[in-house]
């Protein structure tokens, strides 16, 4: 095909969309990364984006939205409107029984823009397949799909994945009073927690432990009128520890800087052993510190003459709501 030509498609597709916002450079990466579309013409492309959106403008869809996900996943360029309608409709009729809605699979598939490629029967596979594994901790699909659209990975995910990441945490630490049944029910609501690692989450839980065994903080007290949390019957001194975890279950997903900061804010400003020094959020956590090293603007640079320890910390990426001064 001549230059001209392939000039001419880029430019017909760009022209028609420009209104939605596709600009050249966009549809140039989307080429790039399937140079199908170098050859294909503006009005076949057109067609394509049209007829899914009409498809399923009745449940919100927009062609802005569409585009963007096309623009993150180019096969959508080229796939027939049937198939991509078919393979929508198809999981949600799979499971409207199960709570399922067209409006959040579309949703889902628009953050995830390979689930609008990926046929019915196998989205059905991996959703059924991890309802399956746990099944006995009181999994169902309704639990499931509440939490899926969440995190549209979850769609495509294979169970063999992500059982092994949940058994994976709970091996390491049941001898601690971890559970599955806990473990699960926190991934529930922290859906992260079903694609994450099980070294990185070990790893997390073993510096939340140490922080504790430190005393860097403390468990809050229990209301007299509480029920005990079936970890806090274990025998184990950390099992009071998951309990306190499985009721702030993004605390397992902290990054390994956001948890050593708390040993390092603790130990700087003296602040008691508490709680709140694992629960404090970064943004707080950090500014308290900076203004405890004399710095009390993060929107400021810090100046070269600012505390050494402040710098340092700043360097070595510990506090990230400022910069040094150039």
């Amino acid at each position: 095909m001549k230059p001209a030509t392939i000039a001419g498609n880029i430019a017909g597709v760009v022209q028609r969309f420009a209104g939605q916002g596709l600009t050249v450079k966009d549809y140039l990466r989307a080429a790039c990364r399937k140079p199908a579309l170098f050859y294909q013409s503006p009005d076949t492309i057109a067609g394509n984006l049209a007829g899914v959106v009409q498809r399923f403008a009745g449940q919100g869809l927009t062609t802005k939205a569409y585009l963007r996900a096309a623009c993150r996943k180019p096969a959508l360029f080229y796939h027939s409107p049937d198939t991509i309608a078919a393979n929508v409709a198809g999981v949600v009729e799979r499971f409207a029984a199960d709570g399922l809605a067209a409006t959040d699979y579309l949703k889902a598939a628009l953050q995830y823009p390979t689930l609008f490629t990926i046929k019915p029967a196998t989205v059905a596979a991996n959703i059924t397949g991890v309802v399956q594994r746990f099944a006995g901790q009181g999994l169902t699909i309704e639990r499931y799909l509440r939490t899926a659209p969440k995190l549209p990975q979850l769609f495509c995910q294979s169970p063999d994945t992500i059982a092994g990441n949940i058994a994976g945490v709970v091996a390491r630490f049941a001898a601690e009073g971890l559970t599955t049944g806990d473990y699960l029910g926190a991934a529930l609501h922290h859906p992260s927690l079903f694609t994450m690692s099980p070294a990185t989450i070990n790893r997390h839980i073993e510096m939340i432990l140490e922080l504790f065994d430190a005393e860097v903080f403390a468990l809050p007290r229990p209301r007299h009128h509480s029920h005990p949390n079936r970890t806090g019957e274990h025998p184990h001194p950390h099992a009071p520890i998951f309990g306190f975890l499985i009721k702030n279950p993004r605390l397992f997903s902290m990054e390994d800087k956001n948890i050593l900061l708390r040993r390092i804010h603790q130990e700087l400003t003296g602040a008691p052993s508490s709680s709140r020094n694992l629960l404090r959020s970064r943004g707080k956590t950090e500014l308290e510190l900076m203004r405890h090293l004399g710095h009390d603007d993060p929107a400021r640079p810090v100046p070269k003459n600012a505390n050494p320890v402040l710098i340092g910390l700043i360097r070595d990426g510990y506090i990230k709501t400022t910069r040094l001064a150039d």
